[in-house]
């Protein structure tokens, strides 16, 4: 940073140099840490008042439930820890979804979506119902999206949780999202307080003890992050060990939601979506659809439903193209007690639209006295 400026103020002498960036907390620590301020500090207190609902999961499949219960016009993006599962949720869970991850990612950088990459870059949207990402989203990306309505984030790291809720953009008063963020307990804060603790352990015994000295007390081991392997110092990224350490120790002490609501700004309550997204087995997704009358846009979503939550991961269907033949012999393949009839609309607004609607087999009684009956 001290480079950067020098090069400014030696090339523009007489020029104001001005900072503006919604996570500031890294660069004030690295300032204050050093002996210095800056010249004047415009803070501006960020507006959260459009998150309608913050919810905490801990389970290991809510993601998958959340996105399960997802309105038929809603999107949703996803914000994974780790690039491998970002992936499976996009490849093996839900089908209409895209998957985005870095270039150089070794293991999935061909995977990458690169035609979503391309609509979010021109378009400032994306066309798939869900977006898998990792963080290498949450910075400089815009989505002006009204249908975006759902961000999953799992990140303990406050600036990540903030440049992840700051890729949405927020175009009216009225609109509204929907926030869970993954829970994280004291003992894994414990955890990753004392891995940010080893890094600058690292690097103080770098500085206290010189080159030689350190190489030989870590001859054994590989570097890639404070210390590199030609025993050189990132400052960056020590600092920004120091300021973790920092932020874990207030989590720890707060515990993890209070530290969140004390983020956001947030009053209410803040409840678990564990148990409000229980995962829904089959017969609790067609009881659910039960009664209903499903228009053309129901009958999307409920094709969906049944792909994602039935038959990923074992094969890819294309639900819009699935007919009532099809899922009939679906819902008697698995013993369901419903089949599909498809009527058409007597009186209203929708007076001649076809509708689907689910009745349940009379006297349903086993899948091998149904089929005797037949």
């Amino acid at each position: 940073t001290d480079s950067l400026l020098k090069g400014f103020t030696d090339e523009y002498p007489d020029k104001i140099i001005l900072f503006l960036t919604a996570t500031p907390q890294n660069l004030i620590f690295f300032y204050e840490s050093i002996g210095k301020e800056f010249d004047l500090n415009y803070p501006s207190d960020i507006d959260y008042s459009y998150v309608e609902k913050l919810r905490m999961f801990g389970k290991k499949d809510s993601v998958e439930s959340i996105l399960q219960n997802l309105d038929y016009t809603e999107k949703a993006i996803y914000f994974s820890n780790t690039t491998k599962e970002a992936y499976s949720m996009s490849m093996f869970k839900f089908d209409d979804s895209a998957f985005i991850c870095a270039e150089g990612n070794k293991e999935h950088g061909r995977d990458s979506n690169k035609e979503v990459v391309r609509q979010i870059a021109e378009d400032d949207s994306f066309e798939p119902k869900i977006l898998c990402t990792t963080k290498v989203l949450d910075n400089g990306v815009n989505i002006v999206d009204s249908d975006v309505k759902t961000i999953i984030i799992e990140s303990s790291d406050p600036i990540n949780i903030i440049q992840s809720l700051g890729r949405k953009r927020i175009t009216g008063e009225n609109e509204k999202i929907k926030v869970y963020i993954k829970d994280v307990p004291y003992h894994i804060l414990k955890k990753k307080k004392e891995a940010m603790e080893k890094i600058v352990e690292t690097a103080l015994f770098l500085r206290e003890r010189g080159k030689e000295e350190f190489q030989q007390h870590y001859r054994k081991s590989s570097f890639d992050s404070v210390v590199d392997n030609a025993g050189g110092e990132n400052p960056a990224k020590f600092y920004a060990a120091s300021y973790m350490i920092m932020v874990y120790k207030e989590m720890m002490k707060l515990g993890f939601e209070k530290y969140i609501k004390k983020l956001l700004n947030y009053s209410d309550e803040i409840k678990s979506s564990d148990e409000e997204f229980k995962k829904k087995s089959f017969l609790e997704i067609i009881e659910s659809y039960s009664g209903r009358k499903l228009f053309e846009e129901e009958r999307m979503e409920f094709r969906r439903k049944l792909i994602n939550f039935v038959y990923m991961p074992k094969k890819r269907i294309n639900y819009k193209r699935m007919g009532m033949g099809i899922i009939n012999s679906h819902l008697e393949s698995f013993n369901i007690p419903y089949y599909v009839i498809s009527r058409q609309e007597t009186a209203g607004e929708r007076r001649k639209d076809t509708y689907w609607i689910l009745s349940q087999i009379p006297d349903f009684v086993s899948e091998e006295e149904n089929l005797e009956k037949e």
